[in-house]
């Protein structure tokens, strides 16, 4: 059963006038004969005193939650990119479905949508900003969202609004126009960059949670 037992006198005991010795039966673990019988060592102990792999959502929920708070501190002082299109990015590899697939598809639909938002006001500028020319540039700009969706890399049509949407906020938040000089501050290359850096963010939000499930359930097995 992997419990054997061995004994030792602890001391002597006064009883009676007699001198009596007290047996001390002590358990000794013997983890070969748990791997033997194929159930791991850590069954023989109370509930209490088990390892437990860290559930999966315990994992992602430290592991998004580190990296969070890392992307404020990388964007707050190294590179200067929203923060909030990081998190856009972010979110938007997670509903394309993650992983290496979902990477690319959600990347080249933002691609895609920063592309139609960045014609969309240019076209817009053009025709003086009025009303009638932004509805008429967005029903073009949108629908065009629409058309190039086709099955693989670029099926997650959500994705292209929400570079779309980046571009028009991005614009707004600093008000620079879009037909501003193209440079490191450009509404445009802001965009890009968080989007990358977000879809980054990401994978190695994925990557950490699965270790972080994968270790703990290895350090479970071999108590």
């Amino acid at each position: 059963m992997g419990v054997t037992t061995s004994c030792y006198v602890s001391g002597e005991h006064i009883a009676g006038g007699e001198i009596a010795q007290i047996l001390v039966i002590t358990p000794v673990f013997d983890p070969s004969a748990f791997a033997a019988e194929g159930r791991p060592y850590n069954q023989f102990f109370p509930p209490r005193f088990r390892s437990y792999p860290m559930p999966e959502r315990l994992a992602h929920t430290v592991s998004i939650g580190l990296l969070a708070g890392l992307s404020c501190l990388l964007t707050g002082f190294v590179i200067s990119v929203p923060v909030w299109v990081l998190f856009i990015a972010w979110a938007s590899f997670f509903a394309a479905g993650g992983g290496l697939d979902g990477a690319a598809r959600s990347l080249i639909m933002n691609a895609i949508g920063v592309a139609s938002a960045t014609a969309t006001m240019l076209a817009i500028a053009a025709l003086g900003h009025s009303t009638w020319a932004v509805a008429g540039c967005v029903v073009i700009g949108a629908a065009i969202l629409v058309l190039v969706t086709k099955e693989g890399l670029m099926s997650f049509t959500p994705a292209g609004f929400f570079g779309f949407a980046c571009v028009v906020g991005t614009v707004e938040a600093t008000g620079t126009a879009i037909t501003a000089p193209v440079n490191l501050s450009h509404p445009v290359v802001l965009v890009l960059g968080a989007i990358i850096l977000g879809t980054a963010f990401g994978l190695a939000s994925e990557l950490l949670g699965g270790v972080l499930t994968k270790k703990t359930a290895l350090a479970g097995a071999d108590v």
